[in-house]
Parts: C-alpha cells; structure tokens; sequence
C-alpha cells in the first residue's frame, strides 16, 4: 500500500524528470526540499545520480539493520555507490536489476516494497525488500502484494543544509 501511494504521489514529478539535464532534475530535487515533500526529493534521489551526489551527506555510516546502533563503517559520501534503489517510471526496483534491464534483461527487473517513516526531528527512514506483486488491476499501477523476499534494508535521511541527506545505510 505505501508503494501505491509513493507511486500516486510521484505521478507529476521524477518519472517525468528522466527527459530533463541533471541540472535541472538537481533543481527540481531542491524545489521539492523547499516544499517540505520528501516523497518527491527521494523519488529524484532514486532516479539521478547527480542527486544522489548533491543530497549524500559527506560521511554514510553503515550499519546492521539488525543493531541499528553497531557502526559497522564509515564510508566517505563522496565515494558511496551502495544505494540499493532505483526508479524507474514510476516504479522502485533493484538498483542491480535496474542495471541489468537497462542493458536489456527486461526479465532481471525486480520490483521494491518501499515503507517511508517520519522520524523524530524530521528525518526519514526508507526501509525496503525485494518483492513480487500480482497483476495491476484497472486504474492501478501495481498489483496486490504476494511476497516479499530477500535481504531487507533501510536508510536514513536527516534534514541538513535545507533539504535531505542520506546519512545512514542499514544492512
């Protein structure tokens, strides 16, 4: 149901974005900071890696998801290449599947539970799992849930310089 609705929400914003210069998706991602609407910056922040760069905090700490306070490393922002999500349309999946479809594995494309939390002080937690949906039934852009599988995660955005950073890597 939360996929339903990030996917409603992006409907006029970072599908359309993929047509326009990293730039401009850089501008409409601060825009969306402006206005307080984290669903909006994250879906640019899935879909552009000049994003990503721009709204990575200079230090990731990676964690276990499993003891949310073990710090398991420190990664430099600047050199991060380990975010796991990927828009497509509007749509989150794999980001390893994106990369396989965009070389032309459409079958590799596998499909994200996203759940977006507010967390005190106005961070955000974006926890996802690989997962399988059903057909989309009229009107829908995906269907019912039927599994999900594989190794969950989570991220942590922290308001900073007047927007979002990714600041934490749950694994």
């Amino acid at each position: 149901m939360a996929m339903i609705a990030l996917a409603l929400a992006l409907a006029a914003g970072p599908a359309a974005a993929q047509a326009l210069s990293q730039a401009e998706v850089l501008q409409l991602a601060k825009d969306a900071c402006k206005a307080r609407d984290f669903t909006m910056m994250f879906g640019y922040f899935a879909q552009n890696d000049g994003v990503r760069a721009a709204l990575t905090a200079p230090e990731v700490q990676i964690r276990s998801l499993a003891k949310p306070s073990q710090v398991q490393r420190t990664v430099k922002g600047a050199e991060y290449r380990d975010f796991k999500i990927a828009m497509i349309d509007y749509g989150f999946f794999d980001a390893e599947s994106a990369d396989r479809f965009d070389a032309g594995q459409s079958e590799a494309l596998e499909s994200l539970k996203l759940d977006i939390t507010e967390q005190p002080g106005g961070s955000y937690r974006v926890a996802y799992v690989k997962a399988e949906y059903g057909p989309p039934g009229e009107d829908e852009e995906i269907g019912e849930l039927i599994r999900t599988y594989g190794q969950p995660g989570a991220y942590l955005f922290e308001p900073r310089d007047g927007c979002w950073q990714l600041t934490r890597d749950f694994r």
